[in-house]
């Protein structure tokens, strides 16, 4: 069986674009894994941590995302991937779709275009990168982003200034590191963000804007997901000035099954609570027998910082919704793949109660989200 073959069909899926190591018999980690906060220093965030970590594996592959909610409706979101997956290295795609409540009847604009790597190009020492029709430069500042977009025939324009509203920011040192090599890069370009610009589309332009309702993150690895964790998962909500987040990965067996979860906290315009090493709880699970995994119907995140502040997220479900990844893909794929991995996604909708206690003061809030889990293998 072909493990690079599989992720290929798989690369999508998750929380993070993945790619696979060289297979081999399963056996317990070479080296001790690093989580987020061990084997460096953390230090201020800029735009230079954003720029691609180019390699030359076999299948290393990275990701941009941009997602952004626009004042009275609509949506657009902007993907742009690099990767050395089928012939040849540094493929680059970009993505985008445009969701505008005044043309609803025309649906949601989608563009995508995959080319070579002697056709897209990026800077060394910032974010700059232009792929495919499709730019997202960092602010000289680094206190936000541009994305600009045109089709190849000139008939849809995108011209997006972002000001984040909370700073860049990685968990930690910005990294997870396993055997072989293997790493996880992660950080966010924008938090929380406020976003102005304009859109050409069906022969004219139209002004845009979304407040605080940006988000843009970064994700480098080089190990397949069905390798490097049994589950991922992640969790984002606003509730007026405050932002809260976490993400968790228990890692196969194969690199040692430890988890790795972080928490953050975002007040206004800064991020007044971090946690690199936040325990993930997990309760109320039942087993789902029609794939095999244990699903929790409750979570709790506890982090602290520093001496004294501390965190506590605690959030029920409600409703779950199970998606299987595979279904994405044609009968071959689905075939192959799953030979290795059987992906499946829970989407949980819930209540959440955060109690937070930060710089000596105490505070909750709570309200209606949604958590993610992504199960691997059983």
């Amino acid at each position: 069986m072909n493990r690079v073959l599989v992720f290929m069909f798989l690369s999508c899926v998750v929380w993070v674009p993945s790619l696979a190591l060289a297979s081999g018999p399963e056996a317990k980690p070479a080296i001790e894994p690093q989580g987020w906060t061990s084997g460096g220093k953390e230090a201020p965030v800029t735009a230079k941590d954003f720029v691609p970590s180019i390699g030359d594996e076999e299948a290393y592959i990275e990701r941009y995302t941009v997602s952004m909610d626009l004042d009275g409706g609509g949506w657009i979101g902007a993907y742009f991937t690099i990767s050395n997956l089928g012939l040849g290295n540094g493929h680059g795609a970009a993505r985008i779709k445009i969701k505008l409540p005044e043309r609803e009847d025309k649906g949601t604009y989608t563009y995508f275009k995959k080319v070579s790597r002697s056709d897209w190009s990026y800077k060394e020492d910032t974010l700059d990168l232009s792929i495919a029709g499709m730019k997202l430069k960092a602010k000289d500042n680094g206190e936000g982003f541009t994305l600009n977009f045109e089709e190849p025939d000139g008939s849809v324009k995108v011209e997006i200034d972002v000001t984040n509203d909370l700073p860049m920011w990685q968990p930690g040192r910005g990294r997870i590191d396993v055997a072989d090599g293997g790493y996880l890069i992660y950080g966010l370009l924008t938090p929380r963000g406020s976003l102005k610009g304009r859109v050409f589309i069906d022969g004219k332009w139209r002004d845009i804007a979304g407040t605080k309702s940006v988000f843009a993150d970064h994700s480098s690895t080089n190990v397949a997901p069905f390798d490097l964790g049994s589950h991922f998962a992640h969790f984002r909500t606003y509730k007026d000035d405050v932002m809260v987040a976490w993400r968790s990965l228990k890692l196969s067996d194969r690199y040692g099954g430890k988890t790795f979860t972080w928490m953050m906290v975002g007040y206004k315009d800064k991020i007044v609570f971090s946690d690199a090493d936040a325990v993930l709880k997990t309760g109320d699970t039942k087993h789902d027998g029609s794939t095999g995994y244990t699903i929790p119907y409750s979570v709790q995140i506890e982090g602290k910082q520093g001496g004294k502040d501390k965190v506590k997220l605690i959030l029920r479900s409600q409703k779950m919704w199970r998606e299987d990844l595979l279904e994405r893909y044609g009968a071959a794929a689905k075939l192959v793949a799953g030979a290795v991995s059987k992906p499946y996604r829970y989407e949980f909708k819930s209540k959440f109660a955060a109690m937070l206690e930060i710089g000596g003061a105490k505070a909750k809030v709570g309200g209606k989200s949604r958590y993610y889990f992504d199960f691997m293998n059983p």
